[in-house]
C-alpha cells in the first residue's frame, strides 16, 4: 500500500528550522513528541480556519469596515 497504511499516510515534511524550533519549544513545555506537537498544531489550524470561515460567512462586510475605522 506504499505511504498509506490503517489509515495512517506518512510523509516527509520539510519546515523552515526557526519554525521547528518554534515546534520543539512547544513539545518539550506540553511534554510531546515533535511530531505529535506537529499534528496537534496542524489540526487546531484547520479547525481555526474553519471557525473563521463560518464567522465571516455571518459579518457584514460594511461593519467590519465601520468598526475598523473607529
Amino acid at each position: 500500500m506504499g505511504n498509506i497504511d490503517d489509515d495512517i499516510r506518512r510523509t516527509s515534511l520539510r519546515i523552515d528550522e526557526k519554525l521547528a524550533v518554534e515546534v520543539d519549544k512547544l513539545a518539550l513545555k506540553n511534554v510531546r513528541s515533535f511530531n505529535n506537537q506537529l499534528l496537534i498544531l496542524i489540526k487546531k489550524g484547520i479547525t481555526l480556519v474553519e471557525a473563521e470561515k463560518l464567522f465571516l460567512e455571518g459579518v457584514n462586510p460594511v461593519m467590519i469596515v465601520k468598526s475598523a475605522e473607529q
